[in-house]
């Protein structure tokens, strides 16, 4: 379920961003991996879930309906050497936010937007995450 959402955003994000920009699940050690885009890279990653069950949601229990829903976030960092301008890391910042919020992939509702933040910088790349909520339907 998890890493079929997590394919399904990255697919998203691969057909809309710009050309020059890589795009990948977050990896194992990101920081120490080398950002390879020629433009910037875009990694996905997935930051946990809050799990409704039938009794909080006001359902008859059953064996089948447990979690019944899961209120997912996922997080998506942007990296860019410019910082501001065209193609900078705000302005990859600002396309991840328009691209996927109301992205709706199989099986969930639509990403919503919660908060984004700076993350310093890594190899002499800007980072930046945006924090998406969604929800299994």
């Amino acid at each position: 379920m998890i890493q079929d959402l997590l394919t399904q955003v990255t697919s998203q994000l691969e057909r809309l961003v710009p050309q020059g920009i890589k795009v990948e699940e977050w990896p194992d050690n990101a920081l120490k991996k080398k950002l390879s885009g020629p433009k910037g890279s875009i990694l996905v990653k997935y930051q946990g879930a809050k799990m409704h069950n039938a009794e909080e949601l006001g359902c008859a229990p059953s064996p089948s309906n447990y979690p019944l829903e899961r209120e997912v976030k996922i997080s998506v960092t942007v990296a860019s050497v410019a910082l501001n301008g065209q193609g900078g890391a705000l302005e990859l910042l600002d396309q991840v936010t328009t691209i996927l919020g109301g992205f709706e992939p199989t099986g969930w509702q639509a990403m919503i937007p919660i908060e984004d933040s700076a993350m310093g910088q890594v190899q002499n790349h800007n980072l930046y995450a945006v924090l998406f909520k969604i929800t299994s339907s």
